[in-house]
C-alpha cells in the first residue's frame, strides 16, 4: 500500500495541568472515555461519543475521514493487549461503524513490544518517540485491500505516537 497523504484531527482536547472549571470538566470527560464509563444517558462513553459525532459530523474539519470507504483501525495501547481488558479505541471504532461513520472496524495493528506510557510523563522526558512506537507494532494482514484507513485513538496527549517532530 502506498500512502498518499497523512492527515489528523481531534474531537476533544484537554489540558492535563489546567485548573479552570473548563479544564476540570474536560479532564472528567477524558476519565469517562478512558474507562468507557456509563454516561448520564445510560450508555457507555464510546457509544455516546459515536452518536454525538454522527449527529454533528458535518461541523468537524475532519468529517470527510469518516465515510463508507473508511476502515477504522484502533490504535494499540502502550502495553501488550491482554484478553478481556478494556481497549477503548476498539470500542470507539465499533461504535463509529454502528452509526455509519466507517466501513468496518479492523483490529489489524498490534503492539508486539510494550513501550512506556506517554501520559503522565513530562515534556522532554522519556516519552516514546514515533519510531519506537513504529518498531513495537506489527500489521496483521486483512482479507481485503482498504481504500482508506483511519487510525482511531481515545486520548492524544501530544501526538508523539504518530508524529516524530518534538516540541520539547
Amino acid at each position: 500500500m502506498n500512502i498518499s497523504k497523512v492527515e489528523f484531527g481531534s474531537l476533544l482536547t484537554y489540558t492535563p495541568r489546567g485548573t479552570s472549571k473548563k479544564a476540570n470538566e474536560a479532564r472528567t470527560v477524558m476519565t469517562y472515555l478512558k474507562n468507557d464509563k456509563i454516561t448520564r444517558t445510560g450508555i457507555p462513553t464510546s457509544e455516546y461519543l459515536a452518536k454525538e459525532m454522527e449527529k454533528e459530523i458535518t461541523k468537524f474539519p475532519f468529517s470527510d475521514y469518516f465515510n463508507s470507504n473508511a476502515v477504522l483501525v484502533p490504535t494499540p495501547k502502550s502495553s501488550l493487549l491482554k484478553s478481556g481488558t478494556l481497549w477503548v479505541p476498539e470500542r470507539l471504532t465499533k461504535e463509529l461503524v454502528k452509526v455509519g461513520l466507517g466501513k468496518s472496524s479492523e483490529s489489524c495493528l498490534e503492539r508486539v513490544k510494550a513501550v512506556s506510557r506517554s501520559s503522565g510523563q513530562r515534556i522532554g522526558s522519556n516519552r516514546p518517540k514515533a519510531f519506537q512506537h513504529y518498531e513495537s507494532m506489527q500489521v496483521k494482514k486483512l482479507l481485503f485491500k482498504p481504500e482508506e484507513i483511519v487510525l482511531v485513538d481515545d486520548v492524544i496527549t501530544r501526538g508523539s505516537t504518530v508524529w516524530e517532530e518534538q516540541i520539547d
